[in-house]
């Protein structure tokens, strides 16, 4: 092997970039953490589906209400069946019931559809919060917060 002197030339090897700490979430409102780090495999994955959870659910009620005032039932039944698969991925199991509820509903085309979308949105509301609350810290370089 050559022996190259460093110089601007040939330099030496940076080091790369440390990847940011992730931390597991100790407590978030209406999610099990150890139940979705066990479904998720590694930590690096649940934190991309808890990331993608807050994006894509993040005012996820308005639309269903969009898809039910436009009567788009089959929209309504494949947003809610995905909704409660990735519910229970992340450990939201309550989360994950009122999807099914909602899936159900939406099969069924029932006329307590608004009603239940309501009522689904007052155990949403409180779980993206604490989502968005977790990740302002995280971002802020507290990796230790609990969210409750």
């Amino acid at each position: 092997a050559a022996y190259f002197a460093p110089n601007e030339e040939t330099p030496w090897p940076r080091a790369k970039a440390s990847p940011p700490v992730l931390a597991l979430p100790g407590t978030i409102k209406g999610i099990n953490t150890k139940t979705g780090l066990e479904y998720c495999g590694t930590l690096e994955i649940y934190h991309n589906t808890l990331q993608g959870f807050l994006k894509h659910y993040t005012g996820f009620t308005d639309k269903l209400i969009q898809l039910l005032h436009d009567q788009q039932w089959d929209e309504l039944l494949t947003a809610t069946h995905a909704f409660k698969g990735l519910a229970a991925t992340i450990g939201a199991q309550a989360l994950s019931e009122a999807g099914k509820r909602l899936e159900y509903a939406s099969e069924e085309r029932s006329a307590a559809m608004h009603t239940l979308i309501m009522e689904f949105e007052q155990q949403l509301t409180p779980v993206i919060d604490a989502l968005h609350q977790f990740y302002a810290a995280q971002e802020a370089g507290d990796t230790h917060q609990e969210v409750i």
